[in-house]
């Protein structure tokens, strides 16, 4: 399982959630939508695009460096591995020097 295998707060979460009621699941809190969108790329496909998430109506409310800081966060909170955190952060710091 990637995602559990990338992340030691999502391993938790599935193990957690297997013993509970018998079945892998996630529910995210305190993320926005977009944003969690963009961990499960950076997770599957090692980088991540700005477009919306595809499965949802909601609009994005992030834009330019902001963006990209809050898959930094998430990422790191979420104890995903370093190389994937610094993949992050320099998308943050590359929009950084874009916007400046």
């Amino acid at each position: 399982m990637a995602l559990g295998a990338e992340s030691t707060y999502l391993q938790t979460c599935f193990q957690e959630s297997f013993l509970r009621i018998g079945m892998r699941e996630v529910h995210v809190e305190g993320a926005d939508v977009h944003t969690v969108w963009r961990i499960w790329q950076l997770i599957y496909l090692y980088h991540y695009s700005t477009d919306l998430c595809p499965w949802t109506m909601i609009p994005e409310t992030l834009s330019g460096p902001y963006l990209h800081l809050q898959v930094y966060l998430l990422a790191s909170c979420w104890g995903l591995s370093d190389e994937l955190q610094h993949k992050a952060l320099r998308s943050y710091t590359d929009a950084l020097d874009r916007h400046s």
